[in-house]
This record gives structure tokens, sequence and C-alpha cells, in this order.
């Protein structure tokens, strides 16, 4: 029995009225029916990199790795098989400038097992590998590379902790600041333009209110900058995502609320220049002019009056039944995008947050049940005011896990948004307008 794997390019088309999802290229893949299915990786401008595990019939002790690299066009630039022994297990990638990672581990149901890294040339295909010998129990969260350093994200213990080991060297170096308190990790973000890596974890006030700080790291492990974000007093930030500007600037976005319940009140953007000199501006959802557009109008309308009411007497808008889940930001021509995806449950970080194997964060809620209400677009500029809003509805989609769901691009002059639940249904905005409306095409 074959099967056929297709991989193909989607492209929202804007004309002046109207939208749709087209398919320029595409790429097709005979499979035997027992074999694996290909994991995706981006590699930037340069192209695709797809890679799965397939029956080896030339070595009894090894695991077949196939490898392709595409370019932009999905024309086929190299393929190629590696070889790895049975006892490690596939757990992660990473592709950074002229190589790709892959990442095994010798026993998958240990926090102490060995790790082994597969490290393939991009020009010549070449390979190189680097046995990881644990000292401790760590569960993986998190795996990134600068340079010749590969960074391991993870908790101890249940507390934070990044090692980072030069490729080839046994040594790890532990970075300080993490270890020594039970907070999260949001994020690790490597910025290519500083040639650092920024690590955003969570912490507590005397008060109990919640903040993000945001470490930065050289590539040798060497602590650059520590920043602690300082929110208005009565507020606490829940979460956070990072994207640098430029040398001078980064912006750190997240949810924040202002009660004890925890639940998210709104969006809150910050601007941090190289000095740390940070600014932080606040959006209750309330104030976004489309964040309700996923209602009917007539719900939308009673939202937004008894909103009003509540604000003209002065109290407090809260929004007991959201949470924002998997922000993400791009930089779109002058702007940059942030996009996050609204669940009908509110955030509970009373859960444990592990590496799922694939670069993606998982949060295990043990059963609870997320139902996934709509997307939140924000277009800001590079000191981190927002310019427009808007959103998108997501119907029938529940899950018990966070996962992304919405996907997104930009042309010259609007922004789509699209996502796939057994067709694919695009928006295309341009600020707080839609463009023709929604839009449903079949595969």
């Amino acid at each position: 029995m074959k099967k056929t794997v297709v991989l193909f390019l989607l492209v929202l088309c804007i004309m002046p009225l109207w939208a749709q999802v087209e398919q320029p290229q595409r790429i097709d893949f005979d499979v035997a029916s027992f074999q694996n299915y290909f994991h995706t990786v981006s590699a930037g401008s340069k192209g695709l990199l797809l890679y799965r595990e397939i029956k080896n019939r030339e070595t009894k002790m090894e695991r077949k790795i196939e490898v392709y690299f595409l370019d932009m066009d999905l024309n086929v630039v190299w393929h190629e098989y590696y070889y790895v022994h049975f006892r490690y297990y596939n757990i992660g990638f990473e592709y950074c400038d002229k190589y790709f990672y892959l990442l095994f581990q010798q026993n998958v149901n240990s926090l102490t097992a060995d790790l082994f890294a597969l490290r393939i040339h991009m020009e010549d295909q070449r390979f190189e590998t680097f046995l990881i010998e644990q000292d401790f129990p760590m569960v993986l969260f998190e795996f990134k590379v600068i340079e010749n350093t590969l960074i391991f994200a993870g908790y101890s213990d249940e507390k934070p902790t990044v090692v980072c080991y030069t490729f080839g060297k046994s040594q790890p170096i532990v970075l300080p600041g993490f270890y020594n308190a039970k907070n999260w990790i949001f994020q690790v973000h490597i910025d290519t333009t500083n040639n650092r890596f920024n690590v955003l974890t969570n912490f507590r006030f005397n008060d109990n209110r919640k903040s993000i700080s945001i470490k930065s790291f050289d590539p040798d492990g060497n602590m650059l900058q520590n920043v602690d974000l300082l929110p208005f007093e009565g507020n606490s930030l829940l979460d956070g995502r990072l994207i640098s500007i430029n040398e001078d600037f980064m912006l750190v976005a997240g949810t924040y609320t202002n009660n004890k319940s925890g639940i998210s009140c709104g969006i809150y953007i910050s601007a941090i220049n190289s000095k740390g000199d940070q600014i932080i501006y606040y959006y209750n959802y309330a104030d976004l002019k489309n964040f309700f557009g996923y209602m009917k109008i007539k719900k939308r309308k009673r939202v937004e009056e008894r909103n009003r009411r509540r604000n003209i007497k002065g109290r407090e808008i809260n929004f007991p039944s959201y949470g924002m889940i998997d922000f993400n930001m791009v930089k779109w021509g002058n702007q940059y995008i942030m996009v996050g995806e609204a669940s009908s449950r509110p955030h509970n970080y009373n859960v444990y947050k592990v590496y799922n194997g694939y670069n993606n964060l998982n949060y295990i809620s043990y059963s609870t049940k997320y139902n996934n209400i709509h997307a939140l677009v924000m277009g800001l500029d590079e000191k981190g005011h927002l310019l427009w809003d808007n959103s998108f509805e997501i119907k029938s989609v529940t899950t018990y896990e966070h996962e992304q769901h919405f996907h997104f691009a930009g042309s010259a002059d609007s922004f789509g948004i699209l996502y796939y639940d057994n067709e694919i249904r695009s928006k295309v905005v341009y600020g707080n307008d839609v463009i023709g409306g929604k839009f449903y095409d079949d595969l």
C-alpha cells in the first residue's frame, strides 16, 4: 500500500474587493503506509526542511532519518539519509543559519537520560555528532541555538533552569538567575541583530503581583542585561513574548490583569531600550475596536453598551470567560503584528509546562477543556503604540491543550489570517477594516 504526502504553499491573493486562497506550488511524496510523516522546519528565506524516520533495511542497530531541503518554490535542493543508534529517540530540532540540528534523547521517560545532537551542514550535507551527558534531572521546555552554543531551557525540581553547551564540549554552563525561584519560562528568544539571546520568565512582587523579567546573554552565557517590567500599581503581567526591533529597542507583549483572580482583562505592550528604560501601554479588551467582532451584531451591541455604562460609572470591566493564549509577533513592513488566540477558559498557570519534542510549548492541563473563540490581531509601531486591531472568529475548535490554530501573512498593503478546520477559513484585513469578508476554501 502506498500513500501520498502532499506539501503545498498557500497564498492569500488580495484584490480591491475580494480575497481568496490560491495554491501556486505543490510537491508530492509517495510513502509506504508504515512510514512516518514528515516534520516541517522553516529555514527562513532559504526555504524549508523536511525530515522523518523511515524503515532501515541496511543496518540493524540504527534509525534511518530522511532529510529534504526545499527552496522557496518547493524545488528539492538536496536529499540525504542519516543514521542514529536505536537507543536514541528524536525529541526536537532547530535550524540556525548554516546548520540543521536534530536532537535525540536516550530514554524519553528518564529526566537524566543523555542527549544526542546531530548537526547537518546545509551547504555540503556533512554531519557532526555531540553526546551530552546530563548531570541532573531536567524536564526540557525549549531547545535553541545561537552561533556554536546549544541552549536548553526547562525545569529541574520544578524550578526554571537554563543550561548551555558549546557544541562538542561536555562542560555545561548553567545560567544564573533562574534556579532560585519557582517561576515559569515563557520564551527563549534569539536576537540575531544584537547576537544575543533573551530569556523571559515571570516573578512576583512582595504584594504577590506578577510581572515579567527579561535576562539577556551573549553566546558564551555571560549575562548582558536584566530588566524587570514594572507595571502600574494594582496591575499584574501574566505572560509575555518578545520581538527585537533594532539594536536599540525591543517590544514585549502579553496579557495583564488588575484583579486578584488572575483573569486577563487586556493586552499590555512594553517598549524597552538598550539602557533598560521602559514604558508600558495597557489596552483593556473593551477599548479595542474589534475585539468583539466575532459576535453576532445584536450580542456585540449589548456587550459594548454594557461596557460603556460601566466605564462611565468608573467601574472595572472584567472578562471572566476569556484567556489569551499562543501569542506571536512578526514584523510586517514598518509595523509589528501581534496575534493571540482567545480561549473560553482563563489562563491556568498551576499546570506544568513541558517541551513536546518539536519546538512547541505544551500546557498539560489534566483534562481541562478549552473552547477557542477567536484570534486577536493588533498592529503596533516600533515604539509599541497601538495602530489598529482586528479579530477573526474560530468555528467549533475545541482542544484539551493550548494549540496554535491561526496562521498569518502579509502582502504589501493587507494582512491575511487563516486556519484549517475541514476547510481553509480565511480573512483579509487592512487595519481596522475587513476586505471582502470571510472565505471558505477546500484543500
